[in-house]
């Protein structure tokens, strides 16, 4: 089985707070839907 890792860092502006937790939100669904081989998704 072969593994890819990847790793971003952002900056969020505390008046797009809700905004990034809602997009957030949004990515981990798609993902959870369309790609049943994601092992983790990690938000700090």
């Amino acid at each position: 089985m072969s593994e890819i890792v990847g790793i971003a860092r952002q900056k969020i502006h505390p008046d797009k707070l809700e905004e990034f937790k809602r997009l957030a939100a949004e990515c981990m669904r798609s993902a959870r839907e369309k790609d049943t081989g994601t092992l983790q998704d990690d938000f700090y």
